[in-house]
């Protein structure tokens, strides 16, 4: 314990009379005191002499003879008496009553001092505290004795109070078991010895309470705080299976099956096992009510078993059930005979002429005498029908009626009219209804009555229909008909190619309607179906026709990979090529490249030449279309042309400059003022051969469009606008200028989204304005951007903006319901929306409820939780003097992530794009909202953070 300050109080000091004596002589060293010259008429004490408490021991005295001061004098011989020089004699005087002294000991409970008289004297001091330098002793004073009393067992002590005070005043590890933690594990556990905590192990072969039920082995304590697995026979796992016996088999469960046909049951049919593990219903057919067994169950009675079971009065026939039985089997009745005999239980063949119709016979009469319409083999004969037993036959061909053997039916008997005199259909006839209606039939190779042809089918398309009439473009001769089609009638069937209306070569079709070469193949009316040039031109030229009126005409063709191209296109009138002298051949020819971005466009050569022609060079690799139509001002009406479309290729790097190239300085690197396809590159002029090429300075040459107040600093073919702190952007009149940030409040109808800039066109069709938002609504500031789902610019406001974020920045914003339903992947929240650029969003590998920032070159910022169904307000703050990303969640900052480099992200176009857009379908369908989208041209610190989550300025 600490020791109590001494209070030295009641000690007083007395003042040490010093007397100095002047003398010439100095001080005498007197080596024996002659108390005869001393003045004995003072009494007391002299100051000159030593007190007999004091002087008694020193046996001699110093006369002073050199020296006048008490300094010279010899030391006393304790503290208590003070040395002096009278007279030039040295002696001593008591010290004060109560002066200290060296030999005090502090904390010792007692106080020595001087006693007035030259000896220094110790009396008790309860205030002067001990200190025995121990935590758990209560140090006192008890009548001068230190004392040192133990504080309550259990008191906390040591470093953090972890360690425990016992009742002897030490400061240990440990009291009991319990303050040493509670143990590891089954075998192990700490306990509490002589006040150190030290690990006790576990009975040698006491389980642990990890087992795993049924696996035949038993996890126990190995005595050393470490378990060990032993073979335990009562451990037996049950697989629920009432045909096997389950065991031990040392270490491993064993089920032996049990023997075929023990009794067992499975809760459902099964009562026997079939010795190889399973309950089944049966093994034998005699298991079975049904006397069927199959795949061990027991199947219901079947026509087709192969047993007699059910109501069968043989094996799979009779009894009502299942179909009659063949003669020779057991029936109990007629009906279950095939012959309609049952005699004396076994089914019998049926006897014609014994007036009962049995077996296969049509009919009986009662005799074997044919033409009766019941013939010698009682069978119906044609042109009779036959009811009852005995069987009564009458003729029925001719009744209007439709009798089982009769096709047709007209009423009579008249052969030629389509249905003959037995009611059978006669050949080229069809015939229907009752009595039957006949008409002449098609497809039977036979032309007949009104048809024009028959060629045997019912097929269309082949020239005869299938109501036997001839086709369009098709002429049919002979029966059966054959069909062939006729060119020159503007109709394309068969193997004809084509057909002008005529039967006339060197028109594109041919006299024999076949497509001739130079010629264009429709359709060709997209680039989609574009004729490529290369495979329908001749002589470098193609014939084609504008038909039908206004029609369009795409042709493709490609510069191979290395070279650059020039194409030289002319069109001409009709297939002679002339010049187009009027309106009437005015052709428009356009060339584009693949992205059908247009590269030239011509109308008219001349005023008095209505045919096109130019020239567009410095094609690079690629494919590309040219589309000719006709002019607006052409009457209503075809016209046929030729286009000549000349190819002129060239090799870049070579040093010279060759067709489809305006430059060539013999390489092929970008960003040198000459590309890699021998265009001069923007920004660069480029003169001589090889080409060299010098950067402009727009800076210099005033040909920049930096805002009043930027700074125009030159680049490699190009320039920067920096605008002055503490404004941002890119500095250009052309794009965002100087702001000091970005705000979208999405506050109105949705056509007005306030900018500190200027107002960018709204581009969300889909992304519709939510009213209504409040203090519980997405950003607390009235209206919200509501995704309603979708792809591409369906769901997000297109700013035009560039992404231009140089130096520090703040990006911050408010969503809800940005949870992207499962598969979609990923969700966007802003940004450029591609691959290794700037982007914020949700999902994929985000991950849903996660907001994750990523850009070239930066390390990932992941925001947890912070897309939550309910607002959330998340903001990213780049410190470009530190080099790292903040990120906070809701106004609180959630974690700091170190940047490798200085970040940049900059695009000359309006790229960024604010939102909810997603690249896979389903998209937000939720109702993804969005609010206070904001971009700050610096780092906002943490209080500013803050603020805009508990007071949300609702203004930018």
């Amino acid at each position: 314990m600490r020791r109590r300050s001494m209070n030295r109080a009641n000690a007083s000091w007395l003042g040490i009379a010093v007397l100095t004596l002047m003398s010439t002589t100095g001080c005498e060293v007197i080596s024996k005191v002659d108390r005869s010259d001393l003045d004995q008429g003072t009494g007391g004490a002299s100051p000159t002499t030593s007190s007999s408490s004091s002087s008694s021991s020193s046996g001699s005295m110093a006369e002073c003879t050199e020296a006048t001061v008490d300094a010279d004098c010899p030391a006393p011989e304790n503290e208590c008496l003070v040395r002096t020089c009278e007279a030039g004699k040295c002696g001593t005087a008591p010290a004060a009553q109560g002066t200290p002294v060296s030999t005090d000991v502090p904390g010792d409970c007692q106080v020595t001092y001087c006693d007035g008289e030259g000896a220094p004297t110790t009396q008790n001091d309860d205030m002067d505290m001990p200190n025995d330098g121990l935590e758990c002793t209560t140090d006192a004073c008890d009548n001068g004795t230190p004392t040192h009393t133990p504080v309550a067992e259990g008191t906390g002590c040591g470093a953090g109070g972890t360690l425990f005070c016992d009742a002897a005043g030490a400061c240990v590890g440990c009291l009991i078991d319990a303050d040493c933690g509670q143990p590891a594990d089954d075998c192990s556990a700490p306990v509490c010895t002589a006040g150190s905590c030290e690990t006790s192990f576990t009975q040698i072969g006491t389980p642990t309470t990890n087992q795993t039920a049924g696996d035949c082995q038993e996890e126990q304590c190995d005595g050393l705080g470490g378990t060990k697995v032993v073979t335990q026979s009562s451990d037996i796992n049950d697989d629920n299976n009432a045909c096997t016996a389950d065991s031990c088999s040392g270490s491993t469960p064993a089920h032996a099956n049990l023997p075929s046909g023990t009794t067992c049951t499975d809760g459902g049919l099964g009562k026997t096992c079939n010795g190889a593990g399973a309950c089944v219903e049966c093994l034998t057919a005699a298991d079975c009510t049904s006397k069927v067994c199959v795949a061990q169950a027991c199947a219901a009675p079947a026509c087709d078993d192969g047993v007699q079971n059910d109501v069968e009065t043989d094996v799979d026939c009779g009894g009502g059930t299942c179909s009659a039985c063949a003669n020779g089997q057991n029936c109990t009745q007629n009906d279950d005979c095939t012959s309609t005999v049952c005699a004396t239980g076994v089914c019998a063949a049926s006897l014609c002429a014994d007036n009962r119709v049995t077996g296969n016979e049509g009919c009986d009469d009662g005799n074997t005498t044919p033409g009766d319409g019941c013939s010698a083999t009682c069978a119906v004969e044609t042109g009779y029908e036959c009811v009852g037993e005995p069987s009564v036959c009458t003729v029925s061909c001719g009744d209007s009626g439709l009798d089982p053997n009769e096709t047709c039916d007209d009423g009579n008997t008249t052969p030629g009219d389509g249905c003959s005199a037995t009611c059978a259909i006669e050949p080229g006839y069809s015939c229907s209804g009752t009595p039957s209606v006949c008409v002449i039939s098609c497809g039977e190779g036979t032309i007949t009555g009104s048809e024009a042809c028959d060629d045997g089918n019912l097929v269309n398309g082949d020239g005869c229909s299938d109501t036997c009439s001839i086709e369009p473009g098709w002429d049919c001769t002979g029966a059966p008909s054959m069909c062939g089609p006729v060119c020159g009638d503007t109709v394309i069937v068969g193997g004809e190619t084509c057909d002008d209306g005529n039967a006339n070569s060197g028109d594109c079709c041919s006299s024999a309607c076949q497509l001739e070469a130079g010629c264009e193949v429709e359709p060709n009316d997209t680039d989609a179906t574009a004729n490529a040039y290369a495979d329908v031109f001749l002589n470098d030229k193609v014939k084609a026709l504008i038909e039908p009126s206004f029609d369009i005409d795409y042709f493709s063709f490609v510069v191979p990979a290395g070279q650059n191209g020039e194409i030289a296109i002319e069109s001409m009138d009709g297939p002679l090529g002339s010049t187009c002298a009027n309106l009437e051949v005015d052709t428009n020819v356009t060339v584009y490249d693949s992205s059908l971005n247009v590269l030239g466009v011509n109308d008219d050569i001349s005023g008095s030449d209505y045919c096109s022609i130019l020239t567009v060079p410095a094609l690079t690799p690629g494919t590309y279309y040219i589309e000719v139509t006709s002019s607006p001002f052409v009457p209503d009406a075809t016209f046929d042309y030729t286009m000549q479309a000349v190819l002129t290729l060239g090799t870049c790097s070579s040093g010279t400059i060759e067709a489809g190239e305006t430059c060539d300085d013999g390489n092929l690197d970008n960003g040198d003022g000459c590309s890699s396809s021998c265009a001069i590159e923007p920004g660069y002029q480029c003169t001589g051969v090889p080409s060299m090429c010098t950067d402009d300075d727009e800076c210099m040459l005033g040909t920049h469009d930096c805002v009043a107040g930027a700074t125009c600093v030159n680049t490699p073919g190009s320039y920067i606008c920096q605008c002055p702190s503490p404004l941002g952007g890119d500095g250009r009149s052309s794009g965002m200028g100087c702001a000091s940030g970005i705000y979208y409040a999405f506050d109105g109808s949705g056509a007005t989204v306030p900018n500190l800039a200027v107002t960018p066109p709204l581009n969300a069709p889909n992304a519709t304005i939510v009213g209504g938002q409040t203090q519980g609504g997405v950003g607390k500031c009235s209206t919200a951007l509501n995704g309603v789902g979708g792809t591409s610019d369906t769901n997000y406001v297109d700013t035009n903006w560039p992404t231009y974020l140089n130096g520090s920045w703040t990006v911050s914003f408010w969503t809800a319901n940005m949870v992207p339903p499962a598969g979609v992947n990923p969700d966007y929240i802003f940004g450029d929306f591609t691959a290794g650029t700037f982007r914020c969003f949700t999902g994929g590998i985000a991950g849903n409820n996660n907001i994750l920032l990523r850009g070239a070159g930066m390390t990932d910022v992941l925001l947890t939780a912070a897309a939550n169904v309910a607002p959330t307000m998340s903001t990213f703050v780049y410190d470009a003097t530190l080099n790292n990303i903040k990120g906070y969640i809701n106004g609180v900052l959630a974690q700091t992530v170190a940047q490798a480099g200085p970040l940049s992200f900059t695009t000359s176009t309006g790229t960024l794009k604010v939102g909810a857009y997603t690249s896979t379908v389903p998209a937000f369908t939720n109702g993804a909202q969005m609010d206070e989208f904001r971009i700050y041209f610096r780092a906002l610190d943490a209080t500013e953070v803050a603020d805009l989550w508990n007071n949300p300025a609702c203004t930018p």
